[in-house]
């Protein structure tokens, strides 16, 4: 967890308002044993899946499908963008 002083001084130094909005308490997720998750990821990963397979809907009405691997490995990338950045990978990692 960050330090308030360093929040404040970051806050300060930069312009940019603090993000703490319930206070310097500790974050849900440490307490309930969950990670966070952060929406915008979330948010971001949904919009590419979608207009992933909005295209290749419409890619095979006009004869010329994509292929299942390529499928396959497009969301196989989502997924591993989804674990970098929405788990504790990086903590468990060392």
């Amino acid at each position: 967890m960050i330090p308030p002083m360093v929040v404040a001084a970051w806050s300060a130094a930069s312009g940019i308002p603090s993000a703490l909005a319930h206070g310097t308490g500790e974050p849900l997720a440490s307490s309930t044993g969950l990670w966070p998750w952060s929406s915008d990821v979330l948010i971001g990963l949904t919009i590419a899946a979608i207009l992933f397979w909005r295209g290749s809907v419409r890619r095979d009405d006009k004869g010329s499908p994509i292929s299942r691997g390529r499928a396959v490995l497009f969301y196989s990338g989502l997924g591993a963008v989804f674990l970098a950045l929405q788990t504790l990978l990086d903590e468990s990692g060392g």
